[in-house]
C-alpha cells in the first residue's frame, strides 16, 4: 500500500507539473536583457547566479517568462526580477541575485597628465577592462575624438573616466576673434574682442571696435558667428 501511494503521488505530480523552467533558461533570459541595453550591445558579457536556483515547475507547456533589470542599478552584483505567466494568467514572481562581468577596451594614461592639459587618444593606451567592476563612467576606447581638456590630473596607468573629459576652450576672455555676421544675402567679416571664454558651440558676448556688444556663437578656434 505505501508503495502504491508513492506511485500515485508521483503520477499526480507529473499531471500537475507538466513543464520545468531550468536555471539555464532563466540565466539566458537575463543575459538577453543585458545585451539588449545599448551600453552592452557590443560588450563581452558573462553572467552567473550568486546561488543557483531550483528549476521552476509549471502546470502547462503554454507559459511565458519576463525578465526585468534596472540599467541604472546594474553593477557587478544585481537582482533580476522574473514573472511567469501560464495560459495567459499570472503564475508567480521572484527575483534572483546575479553576478556579471562586462569587458571592453578602456583608456589608461600613458604618462602623467595634468589638470587642464589638452590631450588626445594618443595620450592613452587601451586595455581590456571589466567596466562593471570599475564604474559605468569609465571612458571606453573610441570615445575620444579631437582635442579635449582634462578636468582632473592622471598618473601614468590611471584609468580615464568620462567625468574627467572637458571640451577644449577655443576662445578666452580678452581674445581678439574673427567674427562672421550673416544676414539675408549678406556676409560681413570683422574682428571683435571676446568678453567671455567658451568652447565649440557656446554663445558668448563680444565687443566690436565701436563698443557695441553682441552675443555670438563660437565656431572654431578664435572664430565666431552671428546670424541676423
Amino acid at each position: 500500500m505505501p508503495g502504491r501511494l508513492l506511485i500515485t503521488a508521483a503520477c499526480l505530480a507529473a499531471v500537475i507539473f507538466s513543464a520545468e523552467i531550468t536555471p539555464e533558461k532563466l540565466l539566458s533570459l537575463a543575459l538577453d536583457e543585458i545585451k539588449s541595453l545599448p551600453r552592452f550591445a557590443d560588450k563581452t558579457v558573462s553572467l552567473n547566479f550568486v546561488k543557483s536556483p531550483r528549476a521552476v515547475a509549471v502546470s502547462t507547456d503554454n507559459y511565458t517568462i519576463e525578465a526585468e533589470l534596472s540599467a541604472k542599478d546594474l553593477g557587478p552584483v544585481f537582482f533580476v526580477k522574473y514573472a511567469i505567466y501560464t495560459d495567459g494568467r499570472f503564475f508567480r514572481a521572484f527575483r534572483l541575485r546575479c553576478r556579471a562581468e562586462a569587458y571592453a577596451d578602456a583608456y589608461y594614461a600613458r604618462r602623467t597628465l595634468r589638470k587642464g592639459e589638452p590631450v588626445t587618444a594618443e595620450d592613452f593606451y587601451p586595455a581590456r577592462t571589466d567596466i562593471l567592476k570599475h564604474s559605468r563612467y569609465l571612458a571606453e576606447a573610441g570615445s575620444l575624438r579631437g582635442d579635449i581638456v582634462l578636468t582632473a590630473g592622471l598618473n601614468a596607468g590611471d584609468p580615464l573616466f568620462v567625468w574627467m573629459l572637458g571640451a577644449r576652450r577655443l576662445v578666452n576672455a580678452g581674445d581678439n576673434v574673427s567674427l562672421c555676421v550673416q544676414g539675408e544675402g549678406v556676409v560681413v567679416r570683422t574682428t571683435a574682442r571676446s568678453l567671455q571664454a567658451g568652447t565649440l558651440g557656446d554663445r558668448i558676448r563680444v565687443r566690436l571696435p565701436n563698443d557695441r556688444v553682441l552675443q555670438v556663437e563660437i565656431t572654431g578656434e578664435g572664430e565666431c558667428r552671428m546670424t541676423l
